[in-house]
């Protein structure tokens, strides 16, 4: 194919996050008797419902880390469950931490031995991705983050800064995306889109697809 970058989304097609904080949550003492998957994926909406209105509004910039933070504190609030600070900073910094798919480390170093520049691009932190990238191990040659851009995916400017950033042209990008919001913005940004769908999710908008679609993001190998 005529790719050259090949971009990451992090928090779903490399990364477990339901993997990694229930397990967390369930043995926390203040979480006995809670449902932490309907916990976690609370806050995972409200973080994404909050980053986009952040795009809406086209305001003041608020980071990754001080949303999740924020949207956290909510979603506390509507469980009544009462957390001290400090352990609401170790939950926050959790994002940081992150557990891998046991394919994706494999399949980002085939890729880099394929001769393709790779790329994390993502909603996250620059902070927060340069301590993934450190635990996930296999060295991407660039790290985008939505912080550099001052808007969140799935706008398409954060998926055009990438190949601008690289000198190489949109047809020539492939962006690996983990969620079906992820496939509209590159989609809308002219990017061809690979979706690593490993829940089996349906698409948000028919018109909006992948142009590559696979379950575990091993299979990616196929089409490079």
């Amino acid at each position: 194919m005529s790719c050259r970058l090949v971009t990451f989304d992090v928090f779903s097609a490399l990364a477990d996050i339901e993997g990694t904080f229930i397990p967390v949550l369930a043995r926390h003492p203040q979480f006995v008797n809670q449902d932490v998957t309907a916990f976690f994926r609370m806050w995972r909406t409200k973080q994404y419902e909050y980053l986009m209105m952040l795009n809406s509004l086209q305001r003041n910039f608020l980071g990754f880390k001080e949303v999740t933070k924020r949207t956290l504190i909510h979603t506390l609030y509507a469980h009544q469950i009462e957390l001290s600070e400090n352990d609401q900073e170790r939950l926050v910094q959790k994002w940081s931490e992150l557990e891998f798919w046991e394919d994706a480390r494999q399949t980002v170093e085939r890729v880099k031995e394929k001769g393709y520049t790779t790329a994390m691009l993502s909603n996250g932190g620059q902070e927060m991705l340069a301590s993934l990238q450190n635990r996930f191990g296999a060295g991407f040659d660039y790290i985008f983050s939505a912080e550099e851009i001052g808007c969140y995916k799935p706008a398409p400017q954060v998926y055009q800064y990438a190949y601008e950033q690289t000198g190489g042209r949109k047809e020539q990008m492939l962006h690996v995306a983990g969620s079906a919001p992820d496939i509209v913005g590159a989609i809308s940004a002219g990017i061809p889109c690979a979706w690593a769908n490993r829940m089996n999710a349906l698409p948000i908008d028919l018109s909006y697809q992948p142009t590559y679609h696979f379950q575990r993001i091993e299979e990616l190998l196929a089409y490079l």
